[in-house]
């Protein structure tokens, strides 16, 4: 929903309004993951660092494809 949120924005409002939602977007897909891990799980498995984590290395795998696949982005 992220993406496609982002591809919206820079579609219809400019890739400038991309960069500006990506921050405010990506902290609401960090809050609603880390709600949803703590629903499910508690709090013995720290379920907003898992959050943190995961969307921290899913932003690196998507850089590095950016660079490498600068095409498909």
């Amino acid at each position: 929903m992220l993406n496609a949120a982002l591809f919206a924005a820079a579609r219809f409002g400019g890739v400038f309004a991309a960069m500006l939602l990506y921050l405010p977007l990506e902290i609401a897909v960090f809050v609603c993951e880390g709600t949803f891990y703590h629903a499910r799980f508690g709090d013995r498995r720290r379920p907003y660092l898992y959050a943190l984590t995961a969307n921290a290395a899913s932003f690196a795998v998507g850089v590095l494809l950016a660079r490498k696949l600068p095409g498909w982005f």
